[in-house]
């Protein structure tokens, strides 16, 4: 019997023989937020419960997780971090080991002088050492590691062995008890406090590591350490780095056990010297391990762009194998990045990852929004985990939590990404053509970069590199057109050329000046790939989308990297994914279980998806949503040897083209299902007279392909295409129905192969978590699920619900299937274990992975804060917005409520037709953000970004736009979009006025430019309003809002209650009058006199008649 058999045969063993699944409530652990000993001998917990102690050295373990996983292959190495494996104490020569306790920086470096293999530091608990610690590199062997710890470690209420660290070791609390100063982390019980039972090493100079490695640093172990940055230190490098570069070789064999390594916590009022980019750098470095402790704190909010908890896979040395156990990893970019650079060509790849038992979060307090992310110098969020370049990894028993749309506008929160990425190498530029094949520098810049000139053959692939120009009039995966410098072997040299300033292309270019291009070398990665891959009994939670998988190509250049397969996902609980997990640049993004997207001509293929259960608690109404979006951007390609079963969501599993179409036709132009096969599965062939699957002028109509294909079909920009009848078509030549055109994408599908299985899947339609479009999966009801066997596997509304003892939402509930029809009726039950039997998720193997492992997480309390509106006057551009307060996140998504039940019987009225408009992030009026802007005949038309939930723009309605700023290309005029009009049409969310002005054509202007708006009718109203936080607490509340008549004045008086004896604890307020020309508000009908907030008065107000009526106006006041 194999490792693997046995591994699960003891999981059958421990798992009793019952019917159906246990009960599970999702959501963030309920019981005591002591974290719990991973007990060995539970099924698969335990820090070595997969991986025993290697022979000779100990730490380089034999993994018993089996060799493979569905489709996927585990990883072949693991590392045993028990303190066992780790011996100290004595000298590899012999003899007693020596024990140093230096007291300050200066003694440690004395010490690490004279470091010998056995020795151990014991560094003083509350002390700090400042400045880079420098780790030597003795050649030790594995009966002789070098142990650092804090001298607390030997405190009776220091965490033991394999229970996690808190910041409590540093004196930090979070609990009710002594207070919550973790804020956005989860509560931890702090049986130290106030003590310090760690010792801190901090960095004070900007972006050098607080402690490092010389190259072969080896087997280290690190206890009780808390590893930082002085405040105020910007730290755009790690705080730990393995290596000291990436082409050197790294540390290897070190542990970082009950430790914390963190940056500067992120405030409102942060500056741009708190970031921190990277927790810890382990590019180059071998059998690495951080178990039981906490990483967190690390984003980018001014110099760095991607943020992460531990980082690797960039290096000129493989790397790897890594554990990650039993953490809390909390970084704004992602907690672990694989890959996202490299060494061109020679970059290898990362080999054997364990992540598992780990708490991987983001803190809402970095939740802004988006409109205020360059105010707040706000963090830069991504996802929670991802590979670019990585093989073999075991992802299990974690809890995923928080991911958002954020301040990055292609970040659109998803948990977790596999995304082979070759990183472009690129030199942005202008250049002038001259009408010939030459090629002349004109700016500052020239083709010459950090990876050599691109006319240089010497740094280019053998057909030669690419200059890069920008064509708006291409469709597909990019707007580009590429040009070829000579290489000598192309047609063409570089003879007598200075290879700054000038070179020569294969081909004639048009003439032109100051042409904006990109100079390409190959990409930073060509072998990057995601391969072997195993995701299992993971739960996700709080994030709008959970998985994406992606073969990407750069940004520019058609960099792409080595391929995505052999990926298996199964039993993971993913739930309480929503849109509103987007805190601005809307409208809303999809929400979705899985996406699987393709866009470089490397197929992707053996994705094994199984067992999930899903619940999408808001979809996108108007876009993609459920189970997955699978689109191929290539029309052309194939994904092969998917195998989509037994998973529990809401609909549908929807699939596209690069233009955004749905797939009409499926195989033999019918109509796809919900449980068969797909067009783009099957394998793809191009004809002889389409190179690439690209339809060339002259070729339209009339093909030939190879190999003889008994039974095939066509696609032509990847649907489904008709073949004419005369001539015939033969088994290696065809003619269109319809001719194709120049550009079109086209492929032949072998019908006799095509490896793509969807079946057994219990998909919920017409919910609040569906996408817009059932069609073509599902496009109708199969009936062949259940423990008949003819069951539906479509299920409408409550149908779909009642299959759980408790769906909710879809936020938290029970997901643990509960109905007979569908009990123990999975495709694969045979071969699984007695709990894991009917489709969707394992519940009582998660629960038994994941028990104990994260807690609560204390958030203030939302409560709507806004009671009265500042008043508005009709014709008069108008800005406010509503506000609530701290709440778990600075971003609150709000809405106009009409549930009776939710105000006390009586929601009022909002003004939908008095121009006064809300967007979703509570901004009223203005200022909204102008997504789009276009002229044509002195006719502006403008689409702001913001999702707008109540009211609407109006014929006849003021508006006023600010801060357009003169660019170049289609913005080059767009200063002229400044001033003031009045809207003569409104086209959905799209609006025009006359404006006087040159024609543009409709692009986005930068994020500066702005539109407010004036109110239409006067009134004085009351309306409730409810908010949610980035943790899905709600508030609602009443709000006042009077509009004065078009021509009154508003003076505004400021009130320090602070002048009156204490009277409202010295608040500031502002109080506004208006003085009437005629009616004004719906109770004073042509009455003219003063009205503060629509009251009317037969004096005039003083100061000292203003603080007399303190007490009665104060309901009416705005806080200032």
């Amino acid at each position: 019997m194999n490792l693997g058999m046995m591994t699960w045969s003891a999981i059958l063993l421990l798992c009793p023989p019952i019917y159906g699944q246990a009960t599970f409530s999702g959501g963030r652990y309920s019981g005591t937020a002591t974290y719990q000993d991973q007990a060995q001998g539970t099924i698969g917990t335990g820090e070595n419960f997969y991986c025993l102690a290697g022979v000779g050295e100990l730490t380089e373990g034999t993994p018993t997780w089996g060799s493979v996983d569905g489709v996927a292959q585990l990883p072949t190495r693991c590392m045993n971090t028990a303190m066992a494996s780790t011996p100290s104490g004595t000298h590899m020569a012999g003899g007693t080991a020596t024990t140093y306790t230096p007291a300050d920086t200066a003694a440690l470096n004395v010490a690490l002088s004279t470091l010998q293999c056995g020795d151990t530091i014991v560094l003083t608990a509350g002390s700090t050492y400042t400045g880079t610690i420098s780790m030597p590199a003795p050649a030790c062997d594995s009966g002789h590691w070098i142990i650092v710890k804090s001298s607390g470690s030997s405190d009776p209420t220091f965490p033991a062995a394999g229970i996690r660290a808190t910041p409590c070791i540093a004196g930090i609390s979070n609990d009710a008890v002594n207070g919550h100063n973790s804020p956005g982390y989860p509560d931890y019980v702090c049986p130290s406090y106030p003590a310090i039972l760690s010792a801190k090493i901090a960095v004070g100079t900007a972006n050098q590591p607080a402690l490092t490695f010389v190259t072969g640093a080896n087997h280290y172990r690190f206890i009780g350490g808390e590893l930082t940055k002085v405040p105020e230190t910007k730290l755009g490098a790690g705080i730990v780095e393995l290596s000291p570069d990436s082409v050197t070789m790294g540390a290897n064999h070190i542990i970082f056990d009950r430790s914390i390594v963190h940056g500067q916590p992120w405030v409102l009022l942060s500056s741009k010297n708190t970031e921190t980019q990277v927790a810890v750098k382990a590019k180059n470095s071998q059998w690495i391990a951080v178990v039981n402790s906490w990483v967190y704190d690390t984003y980018c909010n001014s110099g760095c762009v991607d943020s992460q908890a531990f980082g690797a896979g960039t290096g000129l040395f493989q790397d790897g194998p890594f554990k990650l156990y039993n953490n809390v990893l909390a970084s704004s970019g992602e907690a672990w990045l694989f890959g996202g650079g490299g060494q061109g060509a020679a970059t290898p790849n990362t080999k054997d990852f364990e992540a598992r038992s780990n708490h991987v979060l983001k803190n809402l307090g970095w939740m802004v929004p988006i409109e205020s992310c360059p105010v707040y110098n706000a963090v830069i969020p991504k996802n929670l985990g991802e590979f670019k370049n990585m093989t073999f990894a075991l992802v299990e028993g974690n809890y995923f939590e928080n991911s958002w749309q954020g301040c990055q506008s292609d970040q659109v929160g998803y948990a977790l990404l596999l995304n082979p990425g070759n990183q472009n190498n690129h030199q942005a530029m202008s250049v002038n053509f001259d009408g010939t094949n030459v090629v002349v520098a004109a700016d500052s810049n020239s083709f010459s970069h950090h990876n050599g000139s691109p006319a240089d053959a010497a740094n280019c692939p053998p057909g030669g590199c690419v200059l890069e120009i920008s064509d708006t009039t291409r469709s597909g995966v990019d707007q580009n057109f590429d040009y070829i410098f000579c290489n000598g072997t192309n047609g063409c040299d570089q003879s007598g050329v200075d290879l700054v300033t000038h070179a020569r292309l294969t081909s004639v270019v048009p003439a032109g000046t100051g042409i904006g291009v990109n100079a390409c070398v190959p990409g930073d990665c060509p072998t990057c790939k995601v391969q072997n891959i195993t995701y299992r009994y993971n739960e996700i939670f709080n994030t709008t989308n959970a998985f994406q998988i992606n073969s990407g190509l750069s940004s520019h250049c058609h960099d792409e990297g080595a391929g995505l397969d052999h990926v298996t996902i199964h039993d993971n609980l993913e739930h309480g994914l929503s849109v509103e997990m987007s805190n601005g640049s809307d409208p809303y993004q999809m929400s979705v279980c899985t996406t699987i997207s393709s866009n470089t001509k490397r197929s992707i293929s053996a994705i094994g998806i199984f067992h999930n259960t899903c619940a999408v608690e808001t979809g996108n109404g108007g876009g993609f949503g459920g189970l997955g979006h699978q689109v191929d951007h290539t029309n052309v390609e194939s994904f092969t040897g998917f195998n989509i079963h037994d998973n529990v969501s809401p609909a549908p599993w929807h699939i596209s083209r690069s233009t955004g179409s749905i797939v009409t036709k499926g195989v033999g132009g019918q109509s796809g299902l919900a449980n068969t096969y797909q067009t783009d599965a099957c394998q793809q062939y191009y004809p002889a007279e389409a190179p690439g699957g690209i339809v060339v002028a002259g070729a339209l109509s009339n093909f030939t392909f190879s190999p003889s294909l008994a039974l095939y079909m066509v696609t032509v920009n990847g649907q489904y295409s008709s073949l004419a009848s005369s001539p015939n078509p033969t088994s290696t030549s065809f003619t269109l129905q319809t001719a194709a055109s120049a550009g079109d994408d086209i492929t032949v599908r072998d019908l006799n192969n095509c490896p793509w299985t969807f079946t057994g899947n219990l998909l919920g339609t017409s919910l609040a978590g569906s996408g817009s479009t059932d069609d073509p999966y599902p496009a109708s009801n199969n009936t062949n699920c259940g423990v008949s066997g003819t069951a539906s596997c479509i299920l409408d509304d409550t149908a779909f619900t009642n299959l759980f003892s408790s769906y909710g939402t879809g936020r938290t509930g029970n997901f643990g299937l509960t109905s007979p029809t569908y009990l123990n009726s999975a495709t694969d039950a045979a071969s699984r274990g007695a709990t894991g039997k009917s489709p969707g998720v394992d519940l009582t193997v998660l629960t038994q992975l994941t028990q104990g492992m994260h807690g609560t997480t204390f958030y203030p309390v939302l409560t709507i804060t806004t009671g009265a509106l500042p008043g508005a006057v009709v014709g008069t551009a108008y800005q406010a917005s509503l506000q609530a307060s701290t709440g778990a996140s600075p971003h609150k998504g709000w809405w106009v409520e009409t549930d009776p039940t939710q105000c006390g019987g009586n929601c009022g009225s909002f003004p939908s037709s008095a121009g006064i408009i809300i967007g979703r992030g509570g901004v009223v009026n203005g200022p909204f953000i102008v997504g789009t802007v276009s002229r044509a005949s002195n006719v502006s038309s403008f689409t702001p970004q913001q999702t707008i939930v109540a009211g609407t723009w109006q014929v006849g309605q003021t508006i006023v736009m600010t801060g357009f700023l003169n660019g170049t290309g289609s913005q080059a005029n767009d200063g002229s979009f400044n001033g003031t009009c009045v809207i003569s049409a409104v086209n959905g969310n799209s609006f025009s006025c006359p404006q006087t002005g040159v024609d543009v054509a409709g692009h986005s202007p930068k994020d500066a430019s702005l539109v407010s708006f004036a109110p239409v009718s006067s009134g004085s109203f009351s309306f409730w309003v409810g908010a949610r936080d980035g943790a899905f607490q709600i508030a609602r509340g009443p709000v006042t809002l009077t509009i004065g008549s078009q021509g009154a004045q508003r003076i505004e008086l400021n009130w320090d209650a602070s002048l009156s004896s204490g009277e409202n604890g010295g608040s500031s307020y502002k109080m506004y009058r208006w003085t009437t020309p005629g009616s004004y508000g719906p109770s004073a009908t042509g009455v003219s006199g003063t009205h503060i907030y629509g009251r009317q008065r037969t004096t005039t107000w003083s100061w000292h008649s203003i603080r007399n009526q303190l007490q009665e106006l104060s309901q009416l006041m705005e806080p200032r």
